[in-house]
């Protein structure tokens, strides 16, 4: 298991845990950390864990420590199992979002290339993001919110530095 997901798992288990304390438990910068809070407080709102499942996670995922270095010990599948379920029943199996993904991408590159079209690299990102979230639309659920409104985003980031030159 990383660094990254050692922490994530404490502020999973911790929303509130202190973020210096745990930059000093594992040798990390804040800023390190502070994503890693952010990543958990994601996967929370996307998967917010019932009591039973909290209960179920605390006898799965046991972390301790022995000799200056932090193992888990349990099944740490389930949970993954448990978000890839979720995942898989919002946006359709992981196989036909990649094909359509990959689809709409391919397109993109050959029109790209066949018009001698010269994407600055944020560009090309965000029309192959695009392509990501429209392919979950088409593949799973078309009215989950966050799907389109993740479109606008980065279809505003582009703009957003077009119009102020100004990257974010």
């Amino acid at each position: 298991m990383t660094k990254a997901d050692q922490i994530t798992i404490e502020f999973i288990n911790n929303p509130e845990a202190d973020v210096n304390k745990l930059a000093k438990r594992y040798k990390a910068a804040a800023s390190y950390v502070y994503k890693m809070r952010a990543r958990a407080m994601q996967q929370l709102a996307d998967n917010p864990l019932k009591p039973e499942q909290e209960e179920a996670m605390d006898k799965l995922i046991t972390l301790s420590q022995t000799e200056g270095h932090w193992q888990v010990t349990g099944n740490v599948a389930t949970p993954i199992d448990g978000i890839l379920e979720q995942r898989g029943n919002r946006y359709g199996k992981f196989s036909g979002q990649a094909e359509i993904s990959q689809r709409l991408k391919g397109v993109v590159r050959e029109f790209e290339a066949k018009r001698g079209c010269d994407l600055d690299p944020d560009q090309r990102e965000s029309l192959e993001m695009i392509c990501h979230k429209i392919a979950r639309i088409i593949n799973g659920d078309p009215n989950y919110h966050d799907s389109w409104a993740d479109i606008a985003g980065y279809a505003k980031l582009v703009a957003d530095r077009l119009e102020t030159g100004k990257e974010i």
